[in-house]
């Protein structure tokens, strides 16, 4: 037995029954297998059902936590399982399994199933959890005992170390979208999170699909957050109470803006990248109190200058926004955005707000989403306006 497994074994083997439901099993040192399959020698495999948990002989130092697996193959789209204890030893441990979609325990667990117990020397802590609740062996394994277990329900309801939960619409709702599913879905590739979040569909409570979408972005935000993004900063200058401001098709208003240099104070690059755009000096360029605005890479971003910027910074852009006035005249003619910023010319808050209220339900998500972010600027605009009259 490894290290890591005996100190664990040390606690586990002062809190594990003696007796499961019909089946005595004796206290040793070996690890544990559960099953519905009789089978003479268990080879690799996905046990658990779910796509992103790779091909192993899985097995536990708990009895309560293989007999959880004898009824037959499932994984979190179905019973989430969770470990407690208040000790270092863990001879506290509960373990508890709560229906992911109502019907999931007997759907798994009324019917036989078989307990494996296996030599501990040819396992290793699982690298999933990194602790030997879960233990892995990547070769096959060959039982030194098996035990078959009459029905695997009443086995687990009279295992005093677990607790089975009945289905709860919204403690479901609860784990599906919690911080420990995105992460486990950020390491996944993109092709193996399709999988699974597939794969979890064919379960899913028609009452939870839509939370399911809900997963499926957050994942796709996260990943987003994850990476490196280029600063950018834009600038909403005032000229007589008025904004300077062009038309963006599918996108509502537009201002003008940039990329921050490394190093170079957003503030200020809003009111360079301005003047090399619009020809206005602009002075008193302070934040408009909203949330940066994270925009991933499009693929009409294809550029060379594009293109090298998509590979510096995988995770897109963040944008945030600024307020400035607008000093003197025109001091050039500034860069020639033509081809993308339409109508330029000075309008009132209020005139951008029902533009940008106008055009909040056409054009592609990722067009909606600058929109919205945009309509927030501009209420924060108004709000400033309120507050100084």
């Amino acid at each position: 037995m490894n290290s890591l497994t005996e100190a664990y074994q040390r606690g586990i083997e002062a809190c594990y029954a003696e007796k499961v439901g019909s089946v005595n099993f004796p206290k040793t040192a070996a690890l544990y297998h559960g099953s519905p399959e009789k089978i003479d020698k268990l080879e690799p495999r996905n046990y658990h059902g779910d796509p992103k948990v790779p091909a192993a002989v899985f097995a536990s130092p708990s009895r309560e936590f293989a007999l959880a697996y004898s009824g037959g193959k499932w994984g979190d789209r179905d019973i989430e399982q969770g470990t407690h204890s208040e000790t270092d030893d863990f001879s506290d441990a509960r373990i508890d399994l709560r229906e992911m979609h109502p019907g999931a325990f007997e759907e798994t667990f009324q019917r036989p199933g078989y307990m494996y117990e296996l030599p501990a020397e040819s396992f290793t802590a699982s690298p999933r959890h990194g602790t030997p609740w879960e233990q892995v062996s990547s070769t096959a394994v060959i039982p030194e005992r098996v035990r078959k277990i009459k029905n695997v329900a009443r086995a687990l309801q009279a295992a005093k170390n677990i607790r089975m939960l009945p289905y709860d619409e919204e403690e479901s709702r609860r784990l599906m979208l919690s911080d420990r599913r995105i992460k486990r879905l950020m390491e996944l590739s993109p092709a193996d999170r399709e999988d699974y979040l597939s794969w979890y569909a064919e379960k899913t409570p028609p009452a939870l699909m839509p939370d399911l979408e809900k997963l499926r972005e957050r994942v796709s935000v996260a990943k987003t957050a994850a990476l490196a993004t280029r600063p950018r900063a834009e600038l909403f200058a005032r000229k007589d109470g008025k904004i300077l401001s062009g038309l963006f098709p599918q996108q509502g208003i537009g201002v003008y803006g940039g990329g921050v240099d490394p190093g170079e104070d957003p503030a200020e690059a809003a009111r360079r990248e301005f003047l090399e755009e619009a020809g206005y000096n602009v002075e008193n360029v302070r934040p408009i109190d909203v949330p940066a605005f994270r925009q991933r890479w499009l693929k009409a971003h294809s550029s060379p200058k594009q293109l090298r910027r998509k590979e510096e910074f995988p995770g897109g852009t963040l944008t945030r926004a600024y307020v400035g006035d607008i000093v003197g005249d025109k001091q050039g003619l500034g860069e020639d955005h033509s081809s993308w910023l339409k109508d330029v010319q000075f309008r009132p808050v209020d005139e951008l707000l029902d533009i940008q209220r106008g055009s909040l339900n056409v054009g592609t998500p990722p067009e909606r989403r600058l929109r919205d972010y945009r309509l927030q600027v501009l209420e924060a605009l108004k709000m400033m306006d309120e507050k100084r009259t």
